[in-house]
Order: structure tokens, then sequence, then C-alpha cells
């Protein structure tokens, strides 16, 4: 009967021992995956870092060009409103230009 129990007992270390083997094979292959899931991560975190910035960037031109653009709109209102002066002017004199066409149109 001890020879049975000695027998599980090796048994049993053996297989220990094969789970143990198959652990540190698979874990080193873990580690290298784990690796590249961590370069892979730090990669796309970089990528997003430059979409980021270039976002940034990109609100910062915006504002600029709203800036530009409402200066235009108001340049753009100010000449309507001296073009209508003008008008204004030469009904009174009674001078009014509707359309001028160069000599090419005529």
């Amino acid at each position: 009967m001890e020879w049975m129990f000695g027998g599980l007992t090796v048994g049993c270390l053996f297989l220990l021992v094969k789970i143990m083997l198959d652990y540190s094979s698979g874990a080193s292959e873990w580690h290298t995956q784990v690796r590249q899931a961590r370069a892979a991560k730090e990669q796309a975190e970089a990528q997003v870092d430059v979409f980021v910035k270039g976002k940034e960037e990109s609100l910062a031109r915006i504002s600029v060009l709203e800036e530009e653009m409402k200066a235009l709109e108001n340049m753009k209102n100010e000449l309507r409103n001296k073009i209508e002066e003008v008008r204004k002017q030469h009904d009174k004199k009674g001078k009014v230009i509707l359309h001028r066409q160069g000599q090419q149109g005529q």
C-alpha cells in the first residue's frame, strides 16, 4: 500500500513539474505579448498626442480666421455704406452710374 502512495506522490510531483514548465514557457510568450501591447499603447498615445496638438493648432487658426472674417465683414459693410452715400450724392446731382462697361462690351 505504501508503494501505491509513493507512486501517487511521484506522479503528482511529475505533474507539478510539468505544470511549472508549461507555465514558464507560456509566461515568456505572455511577457512578449504584454511588451508588444505596451508598445502599441505607447504608439497609440503618441498618435493621440499628435492629433490633439493638431486640433489645438486648428482651433487657434480658426479663431484667427474668424477674427479676420469679422474684420472683412465690417469692411464690406463700410464699403456698402460708402457706395450708398456716393449713390445718394450722385442722385442729388443727377449723375447716376448704374453699370460701367469697358470698350470690349460695346
